[in-house]
């Protein structure tokens, strides 16, 4: 927007310039053009463990009409994908309702510890807020370059889940692979570099901090940089460990077509080309699909759905789900 202004608890209003924005955490930085009065002061990030139980407070103009409002809560989760499947958000019972978005989610000292994003349930208090640890990585770049610069290894990483539908109507979720899986290595990548054509290596930890789920490791990997050296810890099948020393690249929008085009190519042989008019998909003759994409919401991930056969669909109600996500 343009015409951006800010109003402080006095009531008077600050004029706003942009200065950068991230589509991805859904985050912009502006800021105040002119003078402001002595009595504002920033915000100190919390440099402290986030630890479940702590108690925060959620300030915010719920509905758009009660400004410095102010509800109490405590953490209930960490590294939680909040609803933009993402990892990186504190989950607390501090009541969010719309209008708080963009609010400070605060300690008892007084820090920033998230910034409040959506509350899910008003009943179940289900209040998401973007740790201030991943404002901590991004707020430098979006303040000097106007965005986020973002790692690039190019590795498919997978983890298999096991559904089954209860007596009760609900899917019980059983985790199939223990730790976070390189599902492929994208070609003239600096993954590819290291790892050559691995697939179905285990990592068990990143930069020396150990992993069990896909949101652990992209936690971890949205503090990497571009030029950074990543080590990791994998293991095969059988158990035997080793090492990987990978040097980040950058992620660009070519990049991120070189990823679509991969995907689409290894797993179900199509080609992309665009044209004048967009991107063209080239389906290879005969062509039939295997699985379908299903959007999970405990996972907050588009998943691969494949029928675990016909009997179990039709009477056992099992599927396998696998999660995926690109580094």
């Amino acid at each position: 927007s343009k015409n951006v202004t800010a109003i402080a608890y006095s009531g008077k209003e600050y004029n706003l310039r942009f200065i950068g924005a991230d589509s991805y955490y859904d985050i912009a930085v502006y800021k105040i053009v002119e003078q402001i009065d002595t009595n504002i002061i920033p915000i100190a990030l919390s440099n402290e463990n986030y630890r479940i139980g702590e108690k925060v407070f959620a300030i915010g103009n719920p509905l758009a009409n009660y400004p410095y409002t102010v509800t109490e809560g405590i953490i209930s989760a960490l590294n939680r994908p909040g609803l933009s499947a993402k990892a990186g958000y504190l989950q607390s019972s501090a009541m969010i309702s719309h209008g708080n978005s963009g609010g400070p989610l605060i300690n008892e000292n007084g820090e920033l510890v998230g910034i409040n994003s959506a509350g899910v349930d008003k009943n179940q208090q289900l209040n998401f807020a973007l740790e201030s640890k991943i404002l901590k990585r991004i707020l430098p770049d979006l303040i000097g370059k106007g965005k986020v610069e973002r790692a690039y290894l190019g590795l498919e990483i997978c983890q298999d889940y096991s559904y089954k539908l209860e007596e009760n109507g609900d899917y019980k979720g059983t985790l199939l692979d223990e730790k976070p899986r390189i599902n492929a290595v994208i070609p003239n990548s600096p993954g590819y570099t290291s790892l050559g054509e691995t697939q179905n290596i285990y990592i068990t930890s990143v930069n020396g901090i150990a992993v069990n789920t896909i949101a652990d490791l992209a936690n971890i990997f949205e503090t990497i940089k571009p030029r950074d050296t990543v080590q990791i810890e994998i293991k095969n099948s059988t158990g035997v460990p080793a090492r990987a020393e990978i040097v980040a690249g950058s992620l660009t929008e070519e990049k991120l077509e070189e990823m679509a085009k991969f995907y689409f190519d290894f797993h179900y042989k199509i080609s992309l080309t665009k044209d004048e008019y967009g991107v063209i998909m080239n389906y290879p003759k005969g062509f039939q699909y295997k699985t379908f994409q299903h959007y999970d919401a405990k996972q907050n991930n588009w998943l691969d759905f494949a029928p675990s056969g016909e009997q179990a669909r039709s009477e056992e109600h099992t599927s396998e789900l696998q999660s995926r996500q690109y580094l």
